[in-house]
């Protein structure tokens, strides 16, 4: 029917007051016509990807032992709404990893 409002499940996302289209949930702007959007959540998808990130590359400063729980809890906060930044932050923890292994017993001796 035309005049029917499409089903709107508010586990997937928020609807756009611009553009009428469904958002993904956490989100602080329509991927279709870019409007700022309220969803609802306390701290939006762009902030756990941020804050994922940097928090991982913290560890090449720090060990990867104190950053590496934050940063996967950052990465599994984001990863069903947006799985490439979890393999960012996800990456950039292993690079950590790697980078203390390899420092003490390459390039420091």
């Amino acid at each position: 029917m035309a005049g029917e409002q499409p089903q709107r499940d508010a586990a997937t996302g928020t609807v756009c007051p611009e553009c009428d289209k469904q958002t993904i949930r956490g989100s602080d702007k329509c991927h279709h016509c870019g409007a700022p959007v309220d969803s609802g959540e306390t701290i939006s998808l762009a902030m756990w990807e941020y804050g994922g990130g940097l928090i991982a590359a913290f560890g090449f400063f720090m060990t990867p032992v104190i950053t590496g729980l934050p940063a996967l809890y950052c990465a599994y906060k984001v990863y069903d709404r947006s799985p490439n930044s979890a393999y960012g932050i996800f990456a950039v923890f292993i690079s950590t990893i790697i980078f203390w292994i390899v420092l003490p017993t390459v390039i420091l001796p």
